[in-house]
């Protein structure tokens, strides 16, 4: 990972400085992707009525680390959200009205983010929560503890997999009860990215560089597994030409089992053409995707399409995937199908479709599902790419927190 900090861009104020972090991070897609991570900084400010008070200033839910600005962020009152560090069990409703109850300037400020609890007990006045494909590359797998421990020892904690808000704020807080390891500089949660923390922004990115590094250096020392022997691909005018003759057809099946006018994004560039047409990757597709949030914005897996499918077949296997779906449904304590359920469709020899309401979240969804399949190539070199459980791929996709 390339340091990009420069002071004199960074700003004077804590705030200036958190907005700069912030827009580092969401530069790199590796290390965030739309709409995912998030940041904080806990400091001394006036609230509406002129006293002095101690806040957290954290990302607010929606915004885009790339692109957010100042006004990005909501205040809270630090002393207010202990009573969610002091809480046994909550609901997403209570979690988030207690949120609210403890904004600073709520007619101003956006709602917080969800991880707002994580944020609240880390002790250290600056925090950054990415979605990075190298961490990710070590905790999507079935021996997440021990690959962590294997590149950084004791200097990174590890969290194992909770859903994301209260949840795995109150885990980590009962896990490290005592206190983070003195030697910790991050803390790596299972299948959902990195956390990193410093008392001076400086020292929070720096952290975030040297812990990503090592993992992108442990990646690069390894002998990376291929997805499987490649399926034969179209040459560019080919694939074009099979674009053109699939996407109206995909369109039309999307639009009978999804909520809205489906919009689509086609990509056929080398990293997605090598993956999709490999022989091994309809098996790892349907492992699923690399953290909770990337169901959100790119779904739980995709539809692979046989190798070279003649148009006339995609409609049935929609129907087949369709079916598989309502039986993950069944098992799961679900009856009814969430609008979006399927964003991408894979098409050997050909590139990958990607499914939106609109051309910005079908954008979202490639490059989510770009990263992800780093992810998986990431994993596959560790060990084995492994992602959520069906039972908690399911708690994400209904998740009233994120619909």
């Amino acid at each position: 990972m390339k340091d990009l900090w420069r002071d004199e861009d960074a700003g004077a104020d804590d705030v200036a400085q958190l907005v700069y972090l912030s827009n580092l991070i969401g530069a790199d897609v590796d290390l965030v992707q739309p709409g995912g991570g998030n940041t904080s900084v806990k400091l001394a400010e006036d609230d509406v009525f002129g006293e002095r008070v101690e806040a957290l200033v954290v990302k607010g839910s929606g915004t885009d680390l790339r692109t957010i600005a100042a006004a990005g962020f909501t205040h809270l009152s630090a002393d207010r959200l202990a009573t969610l560090r002091s809480s046994e069990s909550m609901s997403d409703e209570e979690m988030m009205a207690i949120m609210r109850a403890c904004m600073l300037f709520p007619d101003r400020d956006p709602v917080p983010s969800v991880e707002t609890p994580l944020h609240s007990i880390i002790p250290h006045r600056f925090v950054a929560h990415t979605h990075d494909v190298a961490t990710l590359s070590l905790s999507d797998t079935p021996s997440a503890r021990e690959n962590v421990e294997r590149v950084y020892g004791t200097g990174v904690a590890f969290l194992e997999y909770l859903r994301p808000g209260f949840p795995l704020a109150k885990g980590m807080a009962e896990r490290y009860a005592d206190g983070l390891p003195e030697d910790a500089t991050g803390l790596v949660m299972e299948k959902h990215g990195l956390t990193t923390w410093g008392d001076t922004v400086k020292d929070c990115y720096a952290s975030l560089i040297s812990i990503i590094s090592r993992a992108e250096e442990y990646l690069a020392g390894r002998e990376k597994r291929s997805f499987g022997g490649a399926a034969p691909a179209l040459d560019g005018a080919g694939r074009r030409e099979a674009a053109a003759g699939l996407a109206p057809i995909i369109r039309g099946e999307l639009k009978r089992s999804v909520a809205w006018r489906p919009v689509l994004a086609f990509d056929d560039s080398p990293e997605v053409l090598a993956a999709v047409s490999s022989e091994g990757f309809a098996e790892l597709a349907a492992r699923g995707v690399m953290t909770p949030e990337h169901i959100m914005r790119a779904g739980r897996r995709p539809l692979v399409l046989p190798t070279n499918v003649p148009p006339t077949d995609v409609a049935s296997a929609f129907a087949g995937f369709r079916a598989d779906y309502e039986r993950y449904l069944a098992a799961n304590g679900q009856d009814e199908p969430i609008p979006d359920w399927l964003k991408v469709i894979a098409a050997p020899g050909v590139g990958a479709f990607f499914a939106g309401k609109d051309r910005r979240s079908a954008l979202v969804a490639a490059t989510c599902y770009r990263a992800t399949l780093r992810a998986i190539a990431g994993a596959e070199a560790v060990e084995a790419f492994q992602s959520l459980s069906d039972a908690d791929a399911c708690e994400m996709e209904y998740w009233p927190l994120e619909r």
